[in-house]
């Protein structure tokens, strides 16, 4: 694995920590905080992207994986729902 960091709006995937997690796990890194993105959670953001989008007057085909598209309007979609799930974690907002 490649020590590196790059950007999806927003969003530092953080490559140089992925060692210590499964390599089906997502890393990110928001607001100096390591948020560790699992399968489960993974396809939950990806029902969330989904439901932004079609808030936004406009679909993707079922099953459309969220985390890896370079399409601009997805990876934002993708990096809100990133964004909410962090919120949740550091506040509990949706317990």
């Amino acid at each position: 694995m490649h020590n590196m960091t790059f950007t999806i709006e927003g969003l530092t995937i953080a490559n140089s920590e992925a060692d210590q997690f499964e390599s089906s796990e997502l890393i990110y890194m928001i607001d100096g905080e390591l948020v560790v993105i699992d399968q489960e959670t993974k396809d939950k953001l990806n029902e969330l992207s989904a439901r932004f989008v079609k808030r936004l007057g406009y679909s993707c085909e079922p099953g459309y994986d969220y985390s890896k598209s370079r399409n601009p309007r997805t990876n934002m979609v993708w990096a809100l729902a990133v964004e909410t799930y962090y919120t949740h974690l550091m506040s509990g907002l949706f317990d």
